[in-house]
């Protein structure tokens, strides 16, 4: 025999349980004890308990069930039996409330031997029970899942999104199953615009698979059509769900163009389909909710942007509107500027007939003064009066040349004067500036600390150190030297003699 703890999707832990070591009474041994030897009912269950919990944790037992009897507190008890045997099981209440599997027939139950202290009755307490063969398939479930998820089909970036506007839902059911009527309820009472396109297939049993790859081929084929499938049944039997892990179907699935939802079995069901598909419900009624939800909010959004752009163009309106009303109130009435303008054109003719008289008559006039201007200057009475303007100027320019000869030998010793006067003057005034410069340099503090001199300065107070007085240890100040300046730091202060008697 053999334990484990089993699940849908991972693998078997199995151990053989310790030999349990038998102890033969001695030959001639006697077989008195003293009253304080002795074990007492009750210790002797408890040692005989506590020996198979530690011993035999869990085991798996293979058996047939009869004798079934449920209890007013919701457990069940029955016998386990072979051709040869016979096993008192107990299956609580909490474990009886999740187990799904018929409890007829043989089956292979997950259980720990206990025993009943207050009767000292060895029984079985169930854990988990399952029918011949669901083991087998478990594995082979399992096994089944490891090599998909390894190609790559399980994988969560391949997985495609609900469409914001999913208005035409394929559903692959069985029109016979609750899935229908639940997932039609949700639909009516969420009063959405979705229509729900159903496609019958069996969803259980041998052709069950082959109905179901049919009516998924059938939606491919019309994929512009449908926004989503749900692929949908209601809860069942392990054995009842195989179909949805079939590996025809799971491979199917994965190449499906359109968003696909699984619905299948109750919360704790989970088979393949749940993993392939790119949207898992727990049941029917959960996936249509899904469905709802998704285009329930999406009409929410679409309807608070058709209300912000209602408001944005009732604002453009209003606000264009009143430009209008301005500019309808500055528009002038078209047969106002009419009269306005023609009687504009009756000033301007009045104005041009007086214009074309007053220009007739000082045409002549203009006539008159232009002949005399002509005869004024014409190019001959020009010429005469430019000839007698030059004999006259040329006259005058050989009456000036005595002067003009005189002027010009003037001009040249006036010339040489002022260059000695300035050159005289220009040797004073440089022989003025070496002596300003040579005393200056005599008195610069530069010359002084020239000859090894040099000058202490606190430039943080702005001040030039005179005294040994104006030095404090610590104090900081630069020493100005002919050709740089030094950073100096306050040590020790050393006064003369005379100074240490002044202070």
């Amino acid at each position: 025999m053999s334990y484990s703890h089993r699940s849908l999707f991972s693998k078997s832990l199995q151990r053989e349980p310790k030999d349990i070591q038998h102890v033969e009474p001695r030959r001639g041994a006697s077989t008195s004890t003293k009253d304080s030897q002795a074990l007492s009912v009750s210790q002797c269950v408890r040692q005989v308990a506590r020996l198979l919990h530690q011993e035999i944790p869990r085991l798996q037992i293979r058996g047939e069930i009869s004798n079934l009897r449920r209890a007013q507190s919701g457990h069940i008890y029955f016998t386990l039996k072979d051709r040869d045997a016979e096993l008192a099981c107990v299956l609580f209440r909490d474990v009886a409330n999740r187990l799904r599997a018929k409890l007829e027939g043989e089956v292979i139950i997950d259980a720990r031997l206990t025993l009943y202290k207050r009767s000292g009755r060895f029984q079985a307490q169930v854990l988990g029970l399952a029918h011949k063969g669901e083991g087998e398939l478990r594995v082979e479930l399992r096994e089944r899942y490891e090599r998909l998820r390894n190609e790559g089909l399980f994988n969560d970036t391949r997985k495609k999104e609900l469409p914001r506007l999913t208005r035409d839902l394929a559903l692959v059911t069985s029109r016979q199953g609750d899935a229908l009527r639940d997932i039609q309820k949700v639909i009516l009472s969420s009063q959405l615009p979705i229509r729900l396109h159903v496609f019958h297939a069996s969803v259980q049993g041998q052709k069950s698979v082959d109905e179901l790859l049919h009516a998924l081929s059938t939606i491919e084929e019309q994929i512009h059509r449908f926004d989503a499938v749900i692929i949908s049944r209601g809860g069942g039997a392990f054995e009842d769900l195989l179909s949805f892990s079939d590996e025809r179907l799971i491979r199917y699935i994965a190449q499906m163009n359109l968003c696909t939802v699984a619905g299948v079995g109750h919360e704790r069901d989970r088979m393949l389909i749940d993993e392939v598909t790119d949207i898992r419900a727990a049941t029917p009624t959960h996936a249509a909710e899904i469905v709802c939800q998704h285009l329930k909010g999406t009409l929410e959004e679409w309807a608070l942007l058709q209300e912000r752009l209602h408001d944005q163009l009732r604002y453009r309106l209003d606000h264009a509107a009143h430009r209008l009303g301005l500019t309808a109130s500055s528009i002038v009435s078209p047969k106002l500027v009419l009269e306005r303008a023609l009687h504009r054109i009756s000033t301007l003719e009045s104005t041009l007939e007086r214009s074309i008289v007053d220009i007739s008559k000082n045409a002549k006039e203009l006539r008159t003064e232009f002949e005399m201007i002509l005869e004024r200057f014409s190019p001959r009475t020009l010429l005469g009066q430019k000839k007698a303007l030059l004999n006259a100027h040329e006259y005058a320019l050989k009456e000036s040349l005595p002067d003009i000869d005189r002027l010009r030998v003037g001009l040249k010793s006036s010339l040489k004067q002022l260059q000695m006067a300035q050159t005289s003057s220009l040797k004073s005034k440089f022989s003025d500036l070496s002596r300003a410069t040579e005393v200056l340099d005599s008195l610069s503090p530069l010359k002084t600390l020239g000859r090894g001199y040099c000058l202490a300065r606190n430039e943080r107070r702005n001040a030039t150190l005179r005294s040994m007085r104006d030095f404090k240890v610590g104090d900081e100040y630069s020493l100005l030297v002919h050709d740089g300046r030094i950073q100096s730091k306050v040590l020790h202060i050393d006064l003369n003699k005379e100074n240490k008697q002044e202070s």
